[in-house]
């Protein structure tokens, strides 16, 4: 009987697991966040002069990729700055198709 419940679970695990990873909700997110990775170096400004902190970002993708930016906050303005420059510049392609999915986002910025 242990065997037949351990079964079960295993089985609706996987059936979940599979549902979460062809979620197009997820494989937007992974795309922006490989995007926003890619895009965002220290700024150099920041950088010469020892500026640390962090940005917090809520935004959306229009169907063309672009980036519009709906909440910017950061206590270091140079830094908020930047990050909007930059995502105001990026384009995110080949997303799928999901009404209104908001991307909230911490971008921090430390000097080793």
């Amino acid at each position: 009987m242990k065997k037949i419940m351990l079964l079960a679970i295993a089985i609706l695990f996987m059936i979940n697991f599979s549902f979460a990873t062809n979620n197009p909700a997820t494989e937007n997110n992974n795309k922006v966040v490989k995007v926003v990775s890619k895009t965002f170096q220290y700024p150099s400004s920041a950088k010469d002069k020892l500026i640390e902190g962090y940005v917090l970002v809520s935004f959306v993708v229009d169907d063309e990729g672009n980036v519009n930016i709906n909440q910017l906050y950061s206590a270091k303005k140079e830094l908020a700055e930047y990050v909007q420059k930059e995502l105001k510049q990026m384009v995110v392609e080949d997303l799928q198709p999901v009404p209104d999915q908001v991307y909230d986002m911490k971008i921090v910025f430390r000097l080793l």
